[in-house]
């Protein structure tokens, strides 16, 4: 995280987290590939072996486990509250885009599937 831009910061508390310097400029597209990345480390870290259908009602909603969520994901649960509206609006376009991109490959299935029973 500190590669693409992230510098630690510790609170008043003793609380340590990840935050983004204002004065940094951001390339999107390296943040985009990254959090791409992130997303499968996070998928192969989650068992196999759980029900699907299982699996998606436990998800929060950033679509990670609870039980599975590293420390400091955590800890910045409470700075998710202080995200601008542009940042939650990015985070809600990226989620419908994957949503879009799981049910177009879906429908790539199905029809696959029905070619091949003509």
């Amino acid at each position: 995280m500190k590669a693409i831009g992230f510098s630690q910061v510790t609170d008043s508390d003793g609380e340590e987290y990840l935050r983004i310097d204002a004065t940094k400029t951001i390339d999107i597209s390296h943040m985009q590939s990254s959090l791409v990345e992130l997303n499968n480390a996070l998928e192969m870290l989650t068992p196999k072996d759980v029900n699907p259908s299982f699996k998606e009602e436990k998800k929060s909603s950033d679509g990670i486990l609870p039980s599975k969520r590293p420390q400091p994901a955590s800890s910045s649960s409470s700075t998710t509250e202080k995200l601008s509206e542009k940042q939650k609006a990015r985070l809600l376009m990226e989620e419908k885009e994957r949503k879009e991109k799981e049910a177009a490959k879906a429908a790539r299935k199905k029809t696959a599937a029905l070619i091949k029973a003509d």
